[in-house]
């Protein structure tokens, strides 16, 4: 009986937690396949280019050059995610998803991506993140 008693809250616990951490994640991917390409792309507008003080920061324009590397259509080592998504903004709307076809994810969201960005710290934190990552408020 004291088992029971210990482990019936234990229970009821672990059910709510999980339960919490489903509809969190449920919200997070719903958001996804609702967030607009217009909110994105006002909140990209609204960023500087390049921090000055980036600019001249060593590995900088090695981290931006192999990020554009991987992002860029008219590169030959384009991921297919980020050649779609390129497609994708030449007929987006303001009221289109931006996350259309998940070409957005497959593509700022690949880790090859983020690892490339994330060799300068200056262009991840004031460039790169900004722009792909907080701009669109999933992360």
């Amino acid at each position: 009986m004291g088992k029971l008693i210990l482990a019936l809250p234990l229970a009821v616990l672990l059910i709510l937690a999980g339960t919490i951490i489903l509809q969190n994640k449920s919200n997070l991917s719903t958001d996804y396949y609702t967030f607009k390409y217009s909110t994105w792309e006002d909140c990209v507008q609204k960023l500087p280019d390049y921090p000055q003080k980036c600019t001249d920061v060593k590995g900088f324009q090695s981290a931006q050059s192999a990020v554009n590397n991987l992002v860029s259509p008219q590169s030959s080592n384009a991921l297919p995610g980020c050649i779609k998504f390129a497609q994708f903004q030449k007929t987006a709307g303001p009221d289109s998803i931006l996350n259309y076809g998940d070409y957005y994810l497959d593509c700022f969201y690949e880790d090859i991506v983020v690892e490339a960005a994330q060799t300068n710290d200056c262009y991840y934190q004031q460039y790169f993140y900004p722009r792909y990552f907080k701009c669109t408020k999933w992360f």
